[in-house]
């Protein structure tokens, strides 16, 4: 299957990415605890995994510091970036909300032309 890439993107996108990704993550860790062995807790913890995965992603791109990055993705990987994104809290800055956005918008127009 092919990569999504996605060229020139800023360290401070890449932080605002990080920061949704950490909040989704414990967001759904601290729901794994309640009921085990059904089909949404292992759709979470996948989620999870793949998450900590594009989460370490970014820490390595921010802590090399670069002015711009370009990012890989699998489909799984752009699929759960959409999730973590769609499910963000939607009282942030403007300047969050304008790079979730376009990410989402990048990452779906990509996932289609696949």
């Amino acid at each position: 299957m092919r990569k999504i890439t996605i060229k020139k993107v800023k360290l401070k996108e890449c932080e605002i990415l990080q920061k949704e990704l950490n909040t989704f993550i414990v967001n759904k860790s601290s729901g794994l605890l309640a009921v085990r062995h059904t089909n949404q807790w292992y759709t979470d913890l996948l989620l999870m995994d793949i998450a900590q995965k594009i989460y370490y992603s970014f820490r390595s791109r921010i802590e090399n510091a670069t002015q711009f990055s370009t990012l890989s993705f699998a489909a799984n990987e752009a699929i759960t970036l959409i999730q973590v994104i769609l499910s963000a809290n939607h009282h942030r800055e403007s300047e969050e909300s304008f790079v979730l956005d376009k990410f989402k918008n990048i990452l779906h127009e990509s996932l289609i032309n696949l």
